[in-house]
């Protein structure tokens, strides 16, 4: 293997380091910012929890991609469906969650 490769490589691997680090870091900075909306009803907190949680399942969706051909489809770990599957699996939960967190917004904002 040549040395580009390597690097080409690597970098890869950096960078789906980064990107579920993103989704992880998003994912709580948006739970953070929704417990604010929903302790003081601050409609600021909850537009930018929404925003945060966007970035979160665009990260998810990345990194979801990459993983495609490298994990199964089906890794289970649980009897419970979100412990079944794959990454991709994931994403429309995520998706689903987001539509339902932004509810509150659609009458609020």
């Amino acid at each position: 293997m040549t040395c580009l490769i390597k690097k080409i490589i690597n970098q890869n691997k950096k960078t789906e380091g980064r990107r579920l680090g993103q989704y992880f870091g998003s994912k709580f900075r948006a739970g953070v910012m929704y417990g604010i909306f929903d302790s003081n009803n601050d409609c600021m907190a909850l537009e930018k929890s929404l925003k945060v949680y966007q970035c979160a399942r665009d990260s998810w969706a990345v990194v979801a991609t990459l993983a495609k051909d490298v994990y199964k489809q089906d890794i289970t770990i649980g009897e419970h469906p979100y412990l079944c599957g794959h990454w991709l699996d994931r994403l429309l939960a995520i998706s689903g969650s987001l539509y339902r967190f932004a509810l509150p917004a659609s009458v609020l904002l």
